[in-house]
């Protein structure tokens, strides 16, 4: 991503998701916004949408496991937010 892109992410992110990446290292940055920039999307997550193709790791085991395998055969009820 350029050096634009990644500053238009930045300003996409809350208050403290900014304050967080501007401590990073400029390489570390750059990895964090382009990471976040190829998951966002314009409008949010509405009621639905899609589930996104995120790899996760399970709480009990660290097993991974794909969101969209979740939703194969339950409901899946996702919450996002910012823990930084």
């Amino acid at each position: 991503m350029s050096a634009s892109d990644l500053e238009q992410i930045a300003e996409r992110l809350d208050a403290r998701d900014r304050e967080y990446v501007s401590g990073l290292d400029p390489e570390q940055r750059d990895v964090v916004l382009s990471t976040m920039g190829r998951y966002m999307r314009s409008r949010g997550v509405a009621i639905g949408d899609p589930v996104p193709a995120l790899g996760l790791s399970r709480l009990e085991n660290g097993e991974p496991v794909r969101v969209d395998a979740l939703v194969a055969d339950r409901l899946l009820v996702l919450v996002f937010g910012s823990f930084t």
